[in-house]
């Protein structure tokens, strides 16, 4: 108990909050349902029909809720792992990013492939595949101990990524599954999207203090 505690202190602050968010969702939720047999899962998961009528906050909402303490422990594992890495090599704001590029992506894919089906998606999952995603790229070259072996973290992102998806097939159809695979390729094209724009404005900047030197 000791272990765990010192391991979530040791965790930077936006992946804690996470986590922390997560779980009082996922225990609220839990408690709610067992003493009132309500569920707010219907009021929150994304559909084709329910967003083209106008309840557009559910491409948000759709995955900032546990769907169940399976979901909130296999994704809380990837941000306390994966999330807590992306964060120190960025900030905490880019874990903030491309967890939200991740939902708005598998929502927005969602929505246009099955605009008339009338089955939701919900849940973290999302989050899981774009940090996976941003762990890929932005430290694939480096080295992470794997049980008793080392590897590169783009290939254990890989298997990581590849396990997920057979995890969302077998608790959802494969074309929810891989609709909410979505999010990985969303966010990569967040962080990518995201270099280019520092480089095209450091760019910029060295050209403004290339012109001063020159007028000076």
């Amino acid at each position: 108990m000791r272990a765990l505690k010192h391991l979530f202190h040791s965790l930077p602050s936006a992946s804690r909050g996470l986590l922390v968010y997560f779980a009082v969702l996922a225990l609220g939720s839990l408690v709610l349902g067992m003493t009132t047999g309500i569920s707010l899962l219907p009021f929150i998961w994304l559909s084709g029909p329910e967003f083209w009528h106008g309840q557009v906050w559910r491409i948000v909402t759709h995955g900032c809720f546990p769907v169940n303490v399976i979901d909130f422990i296999v994704n809380g594992l990837l941000i306390a792992f994966v999330g807590a890495w992306v964060e120190v090599r960025s900030s905490r704001w880019i874990i903030l990013a491309v967890s939200l590029a991740g939902i708005l992506g598998a929502g927005l894919v969602k929505v246009l492939v099955q605009p008339r089906v009338d089955v939701a998606i919900g849940g973290i999952a999302p989050i899981g595949f774009a940090l996976l995603a941003a762990w890929i790229k932005l430290c694939g070259n480096e080295e992470v101990q794997l049980i008793t072996t080392t590897t590169k973290v783009w290939l254990a992102g890989m298997i990581f990524s590849v396990l997920s998806l057979a995890m969302v097939f077998f608790s959802c159809s494969p074309v929810q599954g891989l609709i909410t695979a979505c999010a990985w390729p969303s966010g990569w094209a967040f962080l990518w999207c995201h270099d280019r724009f520092l480089r095209a404005r450091s760019a910029r900047m060295a050209g403004s203090n290339r012109i001063g030197r020159l007028e000076i």
